[in-house]
């Protein structure tokens, strides 16, 4: 049985570009009837090809669905990841502002300190205080002052240059400070304990607590010489813990980690070294303190090092 020329036709559409070439779809388009050993191979020729496309469709469809769905997971794990690192950086970002307004308050307090009672004090005779007594009082701070006006808040604030995430170089701003502002700190703690009893030994003197109100009114603060001396030692506690919260919400790969976790390192072995030095602080400022109240033909000196009491 033969085939008409539009079955011919159909099948030549199932043929044409894949399995024939050009000269034999020729020689089947201008035929008009072909045997029936022709239609035969032709007919199986095109069951053939039929299979082949629709498996090769059924395949792609799989291969389209798989490509889809690995997009899809993907994106739902980058999606999640872009939020938990948007989130931390939201944070970071928080606790920066945080850190740069208590810096600002901080030098503030500082500055009324030293207007309104170091300086008042150096340019008021009160009797009964001594040139060494303002020394041993106010210790260093105009340094500590001068290092956070002209060093710290600049820093800071130079990180503003990058407007959207401004707290990325913290770590590296401290790390950079810290061998500087360390020292500092630290002659300040070992005078500390000197500085309290030198107060509460001032505060024996009438004339010394007028001064010390009318300095107080004058600065518009309710705050006193001793919890103005406790700044310093808050602040450091502060940088401490701004810090670890930086550090605890980054983490490996974020922007500045390292450098984040070298500052804090660095500034956590400092506090543990100055607290032992403020311990050690407070035996020689009672030795002092006894040593000021004592009456003697000549003078004493009770803080000699390697000096023992029985």
């Amino acid at each position: 049985m033969g085939m008409s020329a539009a079955q011919a036709q159909q099948s030549i559409e199932h043929l044409n570009g894949t399995v024939l070439n050009r000269d034999q779809l020729e020689a089947i388009q201008h035929a008009v009837l072909l045997s029936p050993s022709a239609c035969a191979h032709l007919e199986k020729l095109r069951n053939w090809t039929t299979n082949i496309l629709e498996t090769q469709r059924g395949t792609n469809a799989i291969v389209t669905i798989q490509k889809h769905v690995r997009g899809w997971l993907l994106r739902r794990r980058l999606r999640k990841y872009d939020r938990d690192v948007l989130s931390r950086q939201l944070v970071r970002n928080a606790i920066y502002r945080t850190l740069k307004q208590l810096e600002q308050e901080y030098i503030s307090d500082l500055r009324t300190f030293i207007d309104g009672f170091l300086l008042r004090i150096r340019h008021t005779k009160v009797k009964g205080v001594e040139v060494s007594d303002i020394a041993a009082l106010f210790s260093n701070i105009e340094s500590v002052l001068s290092m956070h006006e002209q060093e710290v808040i600049t820093q800071l604030h130079a990180l503003k240059r990058d407007p959207k995430w401004p707290f990325i170089n913290v770590g590296r701003v401290f790390v950079r400070l810290l061998p500087t502002l360390l020292p500092v700190y630290e002659n300040y703690i070992e005078n500390y304990k000197m500085a309290l009893y030198t107060y509460h030994f001032l505060q024996e003197n009438a004339r010394f607590n007028t001064f010390e109100e009318e300095a107080k009114a004058a600065a518009n603060t309710g705050r006193s010489i001793k919890l103005f001396l406790m700044l310093p030692l808050d602040h450091m506690t502060n940088y401490e813990a701004n810090l670890k919260a930086q550090l605890d919400n980054s983490q490996p790969g974020d922007p500045s980690y390292e450098e984040l976790k070298q500052a804090y390192t660095i500034l956590h072995q400092a506090s543990a070294i100055m607290k032992s030095k403020l311990e050690r602080s407070s035996t020689m400022a009672q030795m002092l303190s006894i040593e000021r109240r004592l009456h003697w033909e000549k003078p004493l000196n009770l803080v000699t090092a390697g000096r023992r009491f029985v």
